[in-house]
C-alpha cells in the first residue's frame, strides 16, 4: 500500500462504522479485517489473482427521464431533464453487450423505467434470452394491474419501489410529485399479488424518521420482502436542499440504533438494510477486486454511484475494454484519488465514518446521492 493510501487510512483512526450485522466497529480496524480476507481468498484460490475478466453486476441507469423531480437526485432525473440521454438503438446495444458478457447480475433504473415500457421490456427480453433476471428500480408511479400483469410474464428476479417513510406528505414533498406516495403503495401491494420479490426503497430524512415504526409495519401489510434504508450523501440536488434532508447527530444515533432493533424484531418476517456509510463503501470499492459497475444515462462508466468518477463512455468504446482497462487500475487513477482525498472524515466518536460522506469529494465527476440499499463492493 503507498503513501497515498496510509495517510487515507490514517484518518480514519478514532471513527467508527456498522459492520454487515449493524455492530459499530472501528473503521480502519473494517477496512483492513475486508482486505486481509481478500488476500486470503486470492491466495487460496476463491478469486481470481488477476482480477475478474467481467463484471459480475451491472447497474444500467439508462435514462435519465422521469416523472418525479426529487430534492435529492443524484443524476438530475427530471420530467425534462437538462442533458439527454443515450438513444434508444444505443441502450439496446449496450443491453446486448451486458448480456454477452455473461453477467450474473443487472439492475435497470433511471430516471424512471416505465417511462418507455416497450424499451423496458425490450431490455428486458434480451437479458432474459441470456438467462438474466433483471432488477427494476422504479418510483411505482406507472404500476397498475396491466403492466403488473405484463411484467409478471417476464422473468424478474425483484423490484423495488421508492417509498420514503409512512408519511404520505413528506414522501410527495421530497418526491415533488403529490400522489406519489399512494401510487408508490399501490405498486408495491400488486407486485406482492403477484408474486414479485419486493423492496421498498426508503431515504431518511428528519421529517420522516419519526414514521419508520409505522413504515416496518405498513412493509408487512404490504408484503415486502425487503427494506432498503439509507440516509442522504451531500451531492447532487441534495446539495441544495441540505437543510431539508439531513438527520442531526443525536437523532442520527437514534434512528440508527431504532433500525437494528427493528432489524432483529422483523429478522423472521422482512430483511431491514441500512446502507454502510458510503466513505466506508468507497474505500472498499477501490481497494477490494472489482466485482460491479454503473453505466449512466450519458453512457459513462464508473464504479458505482457513491463512486461516481468516469471511467470511460460505452458510446466511445466497448464495456469489455473499459473493464480491463480501467477496473484493474482503480487505486492508481488520479481522479479517484483526489475524489477519495476530498472526503471530510466526521470526528463525533459513535457517528465519525457513518458521517464521512456528508462532505461531499471533489474530482471530475458528476455528483450522485445516495441510493437506497448497500452498494455491492
Amino acid at each position: 500500500m503507498d503513501e497515498f493510501w496510509a495517510g487515507l487510512l490514517e484518518r480514519f483512526d478514532g471513527a467508527s462504522v456498522f459492520d454487515d450485522d449493524h455492530e459499530l466497529t472501528g473503521a480502519r480496524a473494517a477496512i483492513q479485517g475486508v482486505l486481509s480476507r481478500g488476500a486470503s481468498d486470492r491466495a487460496e484460490g476463491m478469486m481470481p489473482e488477476g482480477g475478474y475478466r467481467s463484471p459480475l453486476a451491472v447497474q444500467f441507469e439508462y435514462t435519465n427521464r422521469c416523472v418525479m423531480d426529487c430534492l435529492f437526485c443524484y443524476n438530475d432525473s427530471r420530467p425534462s431533464p437538462k442533458t439527454s440521454s443515450m438513444g434508444r438503438e444505443e441502450i439496446l446495444r449496450i443491453a446486448r453487450e451486458i448480456a454477452d458478457l455473461d453477467v450474473l447480475k443487472v439492475v435497470l433504473s433511471g430516471g424512471e423505467v416505465f417511462i418507455d415500457r416497450d424499451l423496458l421490456f425490450s431490455l428486458v427480453e434480451i437479458l432474459n434470452d441470456h438467462a438474466i433476471r433483471p432488477t427494476i428500480l422504479t418510483s411505482g408511479w406507472f404500476l397498475d394491474e396491466a403492466l403488473a400483469d405484463r411484467l409478471a410474464r417476464r422473468q424478474i428476479q425483484s423490484v423495488q419501489v421508492s417509498v420514503d417513510g409512512a408519511d404520505e406528505a413528506a414522501h410527495d414533498e421530497l418526491r415533488r410529485k403529490p400522489g406519489g406516495w399512494r401510487r408508490a403503495v399501490r405498486a408495491l401491494r400488486l407486485l406482492d399479488e403477484r408474486g414479485f420479490y419486493t423492496t421498498a426503497g426508503c431515504l431518511i430524512t428528519e421529517r420522516n424518521r419519526r414514521t419508520l415504526d409505522d413504515y416496518f409495519d405498513l412493509c408487512l401489510f404490504l408484503g415486502v420482502d425487503q427494506v432498503a434504508l439509507s440516509f442522504c450523501i451531500d451531492q447532487g440536488r441534495a446539495r441544495d436542499h441540505r437543510e431539508r434532508l439531513e438527520v442531526d447527530d443525536s437523532a442520527f444515533e437514534d434512528t440508527v440504533e431504532m433500525i437494528v432493533r427493528k432489524r432483529k424484531q422483523y429478522a423472521d418476517l422482512m430483511r431491514i438494510d441500512l446502507s454502510q456509510d458510503p466513505g466506508f463503501v468507497r474505500i472498499l470499492q477501490v481497494l477490494w477486486m472489482p466485482t460491479n459497475c454503473l453505466i449512466r444515462p450519458d453512457g459513462s462508466v464508473a464504479r458505482s454511484c457513491v463512486l461516481p468518477i468516469p471511467l470511460g463512455n460505452v458510446r466511445e468504446r466497448s464495456l469489455k475494454e473499459i473493464w480491463d482497462s480501467e477496473f484493474r487500475r482503480l487505486p492508481a487513477n488520479p481522479s479517484i484519488r483526489a475524489f477519495l482525498d476530498g472526503m471530510r472524515i466526521g470526528t463525533t466518536p459513535r457517528l465519525g465514518m457513518l458521517r464521512s460522506s456528508l462532505g461531499g469529494g471533489s474530482g471530475s465527476c458528476q455528483p450522485e446521492s445516495a441510493g437506497a440499499g448497500a452498494s455491492l463492493v
